[in-house]
Formats: structure tokens, C-alpha cells, sequence
């Protein structure tokens, strides 16, 4: 099987070609007009979302014209493949088409609301999972860390002790930081206290980075 001609995708690896061939797969499904919309569908650790969609119109007169952008997160695409199919494809499939048909029909829809849990049944038979569920199923400290967030401990035990701190440094370094499972305050941690996960996620994601860049390809 093969992705539809309207998808420009350029994957390196095989499970990113599997996954530019699943998300062709639900386009399908939803009877996609490629030849009024050809997608870009780009692998990246940029974002700290699993996927993200987005819609450009360039003919406004009926029937409108344009093109739209899928954004894949490789790191939660390698770490979690199975969930990444059964979740992720089909979500930003369902959304980017919902987008679509609203533009088409002149009104605006809430993004991953009701309706969209509509069309994204109508592809997948796994349950619609909001962007916090969806979030929740994939690791983003790799990727934090990687944006240079501040690693810390709090005294829950490891792994879930490990956390990695987005707020203000001068907050962490007064001890008015806490943990908001165990209470106790964060403290800065360096590369030594790093899971064994966590290190082995680093060394991937530093090496993945050097090779196609932060915003991938």
C-alpha cells in the first residue's frame, strides 16, 4: 500500500512511512479532495503535542481551494508506536477534515469537540481521546528537557520523582515550587538523576536532532 499522490510526505524511517501511509488510509476514509487540498504531512520534536493541523485557503470562491499541513511528532511516533496508530493518525485526520468541511460550509467548529468525535468514529473504532487524554498516554520530559526546561526531583519515588520544571527559575530557587502529587518541594536535579529511561530518551532524541534538526523534515 502506498499514500494517496495529494500527500507530500518525505519519511526516513519505516514507521514513519507506515505512519504516512495510515493517515492517507483515514483521509481516504473521509473522501479527502486532494485535488483541491494536497496535505504536507512533516515528522518533528518541535512541538510537545503528538500531532498538529492546519488549514490554508487559496481560492475562497466555491469550491475553495487551498492546502493543509500535518505535523507528526517523531519522539511520541517511536516511543509509542501502537498508540500513535490507534490514536493520533486518525485524531489529526478527523480534525484537519472537520476544519475543511466547516470552511467549505462557511461556519466555525471547536476543535476536537462532538462533532469531531463524529468523524473521528466514523474512521477508527478506538475511543475518542481529547488532546489532554492523548497527552497523557506519551512521555513529554524528553522533549521538555530538550527545550531546555530544568530537570527536578520531588520526593515521589522514581520514575514519577523525576519531573521537569516549565516555570520561573527564581520561584524554583526560593523553595516556592512543590510537587503537586506529593507536596514536597522541587528541587534541581542534573543529568546524574536522570531514569534510566530518561537518558536512554536523551541520547535518541540528541542524536535524532543532529541529524534532521529540531524541526525534523
Amino acid at each position: 500500500m502506498d499514500t494517496p499522490d495529494y500527500l507530500d510526505c518525505k519519511p526516513v524511517t519505516a514507521l514513519e512511512r507506515e505512519a504516512a501511509i495510515a493517515l492517507g488510509a483515514c483521509l481516504q476514509k473521509l473522501k479527502w479532495p486532494g485535488d483541491r487540498f494536497p496535505v504536507e504531512l512533516r515528522f518533528n520534536f518541535e512541538i510537545t503535542r503528538a500531532g498538529s493541523s492546519a488549514l490554508k485557503v487559496t481560492r475562497t470562491t466555491a469550491p475553495i481551494a487551498g492546502s493543509a499541513k500535518v505535523g507528526f511528532n517523531h519522539w511520541y511516533l517511536v516511543s509509542k508506536p501502537a498508540d500513535f496508530f490507534r490514536f493520533v493518525i486518525p485524531a489529526e485526520a478527523a480534525q484537519v477534515d472537520l476544519q475543511r468541511r466547516a470552511m467549505e460550509e462557511g461556519r466555525i467548529v471547536p476543535d476536537y469537540g462532538s462533532e469531531w468525535a463524529r468523524t473521528y468514529s466514523g474512521i477508527t473504532d478506538a475511543p475518542p481521546q481529547s488532546p489532554a487524554e492523548l497527552q497523557e498516554r506519551f512521555d513529554n520530559r524528553p522533549l521538555r528537557l530538550m527545550k531546555k526546561q530544568i530537570p527536578v526531583r520531588c520526593d515521589c519515588p522514581l520514575p514519577a520523582g523525576f519531573q521537569v520544571y516549565g516555570g520561573k527559575p527564581e520561584k524554583l530557587d526560593a523553595g516556592e515550587a512543590a510537587c503537586r502529587e506529593c507536596g514536597g518541594k522541587l528541587r534541581r536535579a542534573g543529568e546524574a538523576d536522570y531514569p534510566p529511561t530518561i537518558s536512554q530518551s536523551m541520547a535518541y532524541l540528541r542524536h535524532a536532532v543532529s541529524r534532521t534538526g529540531a524541526r525534523g523534515r
